[in-house]
């Protein structure tokens, strides 16, 4: 009975630290298409992801993505901006909060 408690907590706590470390050892920028289509299904706009790619499990599940552009041509209205997240908030009601920064620079508006 001890030794099978000992290798359930063995493997719970190789899982927790996987969750914690794995996501630094993979190379999200391979997965840029897939965030891009998502994105761009979710706001109904074109969206390119041109930086980095960030993704975390713990302690909070999480992605950051960098130098993201929104919209169509420059003529009909583009979006840039620096930095946004999005946080899963697993608290009693699963919610998801959008996180984001303030908006670096609109096309329309750059001369």
């Amino acid at each position: 009975m001890q030794a099978t408690l000992l290798g359930a907590a063995i493997a719970i706590i190789l899982a927790l630290v996987a969750a914690l470390v794995g996501p630094y050892f993979v190379d999200w920028s391979d997965y840029r298409s897939v965030f891009e289509t998502e994105v761009s299904r979710l706001a109904g706009l074109p969206v390119r992801v041109k930086g980095r790619i960030d993704a975390r499990i713990l302690p909070v599940p999480s992605v950051v993505l960098r130098d993201v552009e929104a919209g169509g041509s420059a003529e009909s209205g583009r979006l840039k901006v620096r930095e946004a997240a999005v946080e899963l908030a697993c608290t009693v009601k699963l919610g998801m909060n959008m996180l984001s920064r303030p908006v670096d620079t609109l096309a329309d508006s750059v001369t």
